[in-house]
């Protein structure tokens, strides 16, 4: 259940950093 979220969350916020870098 976590895990799922986790996961979920845990792309939206590489890519969030992602494109903040940049």
């Amino acid at each position: 259940m976590l895990d799922s979220c986790l996961q979920k969350f845990s792309q939206l916020l590489i890519t969030c950093d992602f494109r903040h870098t940049i």
